[in-house]
């Protein structure tokens, strides 16, 4: 797919067919569907594969928040004491 765009381009810088002109969208966007496919085979395998661990790559984690990331599990909060 990437040659049938590289291919396109040279028709647009050489005022091609508007056709050809037209089709550069549609490749794009074939090209990042199928990048996202592969990329979620590949973080499906890789949650398979670090199920089991304690640690968990960067990627693999939740991104939510910094704040909500540092904040204390609902195990910690019943666990805490409070100083008076």
């Amino acid at each position: 797919i990437a040659y049938e765009l590289a291919a396109f381009r040279v028709a647009k810088v050489t005022n091609g067919a508007p056709g050809k002109l037209s089709k550069i969208k549609s490749v794009r966007l074939a090209i990042a569907q199928t990048l996202t496919v592969i990329r979620q085979n590949q973080l499906k395998s890789l949650r398979e594969a670090y199920s089991g661990s304690k640690y968990l790559p960067l990627d693999l984690r939740t991104k939510k928040t910094r704040a909500i990331r540092r904040a204390l599990t609902k195990s910690e909060k019943g666990r805490r004491l409070f100083a008076m």
